[in-house]
């Protein structure tokens, strides 16, 4: 699955977890390193905007697809791969790192954070080794000189791995020059949430993928929206990828397989009442039919649709 702008072209190489972490595996055996990136939606939006996140990308070994836009854009270009989200990366690469003997560095948030992160990670995998525990200052910026002293305090601490939680697109830039200063350790860029609870499932859009969700609000929005972003995203994997002739047919099933919003229950809305009324009186006998006025009601209706 490759993803094409006017100077570069980004490879989802990795299609599903076990591949992933078989390849990393022998990656730490063999003494070589890795940058992995975990792109999204939100991803592809920058990067269709800033050419040096287009480079630093470029430059990471492995790749896997972060949010389920990327996992039917795979499908309907007929190279399909599996959902792989950064968040749930964590724990699988923590214990493969204590498998095999592998100190780790958490690098991003608090300090106060990075150290209750490595307390869990201790009690979930015994004898994994955490070795740095290093909170960047506010404004970090992962191409000044303040990020070749942070990386060579890394590499004085003889990690293998360091999970970088800054945020894109500040964590791949330093994982891809990580990549150059020190080849022999591996990057993971992951969320930033999932270092400060490792271990506890995130909530988050089931069709979406890559953001927290809170349930308070929504997504990070792109400009134009999410529509003209899949668009832009259909546009960039066009390529010599995008099937056409007799592969069309295979790209029209892949596309009425992506999951749907069921439609608006039409049931009507219950009548308006007096405030004065008991609370019991005011209650509408299905919950599923009542009213979702407000800015949020996406995601209410989103609980509904997919429950199943």
């Amino acid at each position: 699955m490759k993803f094409r702008y006017e100077d570069t072209t980004i490879t989802v190489n990795m299609p599903d977890r076990e591949t992933l972490l078989a390849e990393i595996r022998g990656r730490l055996r063999a003494g070589r390193g890795f940058a992995l990136a975990t792109i999204n939606l939100d991803h592809l939006v920058k990067l269709r905007s800033d050419a040096a996140f287009r480079r630093a990308y470029a430059a990471h070994d492995l790749i896997v697809a972060d949010g389920n836009p990327i996992v039917w854009l795979s499908r309907a270009a007929g190279h399909p791969v599996t959902l792989v989200p950064g968040s749930d990366l964590v724990l699988p690469m923590a214990a493969l790192a204590a498998d095999e003997g592998a100190p780790i560095a958490l690098l991003g948030s608090t300090a106060e954070v990075l150290d209750a992160a490595a307390a869990r990670l201790a009690v979930l995998h015994p004898g994994l080794q955490v070795v740095a525990r290093i909170a960047p200052p506010m404004g970090f910026d992962p191409s000044g000189p303040q990020a070749a002293a942070l990386l060579e305090e890394l590499g004085a601490t003889g990690a293998r791995i360091t999970f970088l939680a800054l945020g894109a697109p500040k964590q791949e830039m330093l994982a891809a020059r990580g990549r150059e200063l020190l080849p022999a350790m591996g990057f993971l860029s992951v969320a930033r949430a999932s270092i400060s609870s490792p271990g506890r499932r995130h909530g988050r859009r089931r069709w979406c993928g890559g953001w927290r969700w809170n349930g308070c609000g929504a997504p990070p929005r792109p400009r134009g929206g999410w529509g003209r972003a899949m668009r832009n995203a259909r546009r960039s994997c066009r390529g010599n990828t995008w099937p056409h002739g007799a592969s069309a047919a295979r790209a029209e099933r892949a596309r009425r397989s992506f999951p749907r919003r069921s439609p608006r229950a039409t049931h009507p809305r219950p009548a308006r009442q007096n405030h004065s009324t008991s609370s019991a009186t005011n209650a509408p006998a299905d919950r599923n039919t009542a009213s979702c006025s407000g800015s949020h009601t996406w995601w209410r209706r989103a609980i509904h649709t997919t429950a199943g």
